[in-house]
């Protein structure tokens, strides 16, 4: 059977005629197209059209991983990706964070240590935003590629994400400079240690001192940090979410609309209008709709 036969026909058949077609497919269409049926279809008949394509020769992108989420198992979701990072392309910054909360994170660290090993070099800022994702190993990793000194901003972030130690000095020698100057025009800081020691050089993360009232003094830094991170608003310049929960919106990928009900770091939870839900869709599939 060909693909245009079955396209044309598929909504029409009960799903056991649908699977005794998938059998004898002998090609396949376009992705979106695979796409666009296998999101018709619950588990395991979703996941026999994709198991076909895969046999078929076809290779789904990241993107399309995403787009499958809810469609097919997480474990074949992984499988897909496996399959495209046989290919050798490397997997964009921003498909790696959609692909954040729908693979594990064994699987995004090996994401990451690929996209390394195949020549891709994160910026500090894009390490920050992976914090959480991927293991501090992971990160620590991926930002010895990086060929430029790290300034006093980003080595105060990196704090807690990367191992400071396991980078190489060029990265890191102005960074500490520049930290320990800004602790030194601080020195007016009301320490609660009244011992009278003056407090020394940073320690080795360049952000915390050797006493206790700094202790508490790099504490409030930790705080602002977090707090920083944590907002809708994040230090690198990101922007705000786009829908927010109650918006009415059609999920490019299902050809369906529905209702936001949750959401989490640019990712959200639709109750559709047929009262199924769809988990943690990326913002890139999603639009706003009138109807």
């Amino acid at each position: 059977m060909t693909w245009n036969d079955f396209y044309e026909n598929y909504m029409e058949w009960a799903e056991s005629t649908v699977s005794s077609r998938i059998s004898s497919l002998k090609e396949m269409g376009p992705t979106d197209e695979i796409i666009e049926v296998a999101t018709e279809f619950s588990d395991p008949l979703s996941s026999r059209i994709i198991r076909k394509a895969v046999s078929l020769g076809k290779v789904f992108t990241p993107q399309n991983v995403v787009d499958l989420y809810g469609a097919v198992p997480d474990a074949l979701l992984e499988e897909l990706i496996t399959r495209y990072m046989n290919t050798g392309k490397p997997i964009k910054y921003d498909s790696l964070i959609d692909l954040d909360g729908i693979l594990s994170q064994k699987m995004m660290e090996r994401i990451v240590r690929y996209d390394v090993d195949n020549g891709v070099i994160f910026t500090p800022e894009q390490i920050i935003e992976m914090d959480g994702t991927v293991s501090s190993g992971v990160l620590t990793y991926a930002l010895k590629k990086w060929n430029k000194p790290l300034t006093a901003s980003q080595l105060e972030y990196l704090d807690g994400v990367v191992d400071i130690d396991q980078l190489s000095r060029k990265l890191t020698k102005q960074a500490k400079a520049d930290l320990q100057e800004e602790y030194d025009y601080n020195d007016s800081y009301d320490y609660s240690d009244t011992s009278g020691k003056k407090p020394g050089l940073l320690d080795k993360l360049g952000v915390f001192f050797m006493v206790d009232g700094a202790e508490k003094y790099a504490k409030k830094r930790r705080e602002r940090k977090q707090s920083e991170r944590d907002s809708s608003y994040h230090l690198f310049g990101n922007t705000p979410a786009k829908y927010h929960i109650g918006d009415y919106v059609r999920v490019r990928s299902r050809r369906k609309s529905g209702t936001i009900v949750d959401m989490t770091n640019k990712r959200y939870d639709i109750r559709l209008d047929d009262g199924t839900y769809l988990r943690a869709v990326s913002e890139t599939d999603i639009e706003r709709s009138l109807f």
